[in-house]
């Protein structure tokens, strides 16, 4: 692939190569799909048999978040009010 991307900048490409590339492209896609889905599957797997054993981390992760992104009011009586 790299080869035929550095002919092609340079003279271009035969219709053959051309071909070649774009079917090795397409090839490239799909495997890279294909490991896409097998990393969701495994994490699913992984979720069902481990349970949610690391949602402490996730809502602690989620309410820093929270806490970092939230809209500040103006001052009450020396109450901060957070949305």
């Amino acid at each position: 692939m790299e080869e035929l991307e550095n002919i092609m900048e340079t003279r271009g490409l035969l219709e053959e190569e051309e071909w070649s590339y774009l079917e090795n492209k397409k090839l490239l896609l799909e495997i890279e799909r294909r490991k896409t889905m097998d990393l969701k599957q495994r994490s699913r797997t992984k979720w069902a048999l481990d349970g949610d054993e690391n949602s402490k981390f996730f809502h602690a992760h989620v309410n820093a978040r929270k806490a970092i992104n939230g809209i500040v009011t103006p001052r009450f009586s020396e109450i901060f009010v957070f949305f």
